[in-house]
């Protein structure tokens, strides 16, 4: 079930009453288990929070306790993700021992010698989807104009 786990008080509880975290240090008595499952509805394990007190969870902290499990799924995915993106890039490193980039517009060249755009070049080779944005070096090196404009309004406030 992908329900949470919630024991009130786990000294009542048969499951969990001769546990030695029950009977003795830290003699747990609430005890709830919200499951960790990826897109797939693979069990990955459970998050669980304890309390040495004998209580009920309300909604809204189970709700928070959904979302962290939620959030640490997605960051699970996201480093096996990740991992994979790394394998495939050593692989194709190995394979061809480099990947040619333009120097100036970050175009990669694929395979059949057509130059891509670098994300692209990576999407079509993993699962990324990327973002774009302005670092401050090149705020300051391209755009002068909007780095003192934003300095002027950010002095205003």
């Amino acid at each position: 079930s992908s329900d949470p786990l919630i024991v009130l008080d786990a000294l009542m509880d048969d499951r969990f009453r001769d546990n030695p975290l029950v009977c003795g240090d830290p003699k747990i008595r609430l005890y709830a288990g919200f499951p960790l499952e990826n897109s797939e509805a693979l069990r990955m394990g459970t998050l669980c929070v304890i309390d040495r007190v004998p209580r009920q969870l309300n909604d809204k902290e189970c709700g928070v306790m959904k979302a962290l499990a939620r959030q640490v799924v997605s960051f699970l995915e996201l480093r096996k993700k990740s991992i994979n993106l790394i394998e495939s890039f050593c692989a194709h490193t190995e394979n061809n021992r480099m990947i040619s980039t333009c120097s100036y517009c970050r175009k990669a060249k694929d395979i059949n010698g057509q130059w891509m755009h670098l994300d692209k070049y990576l999407s079509q080779r993993s699962n990324l989807n990327f973002t774009h944005g302005i670092c401050d070096a090149c705020i300051e090196q391209h755009f002068p104009e909007v780095l003192d404009a934003w300095q002027t309004e950010e002095g205003r406030r």
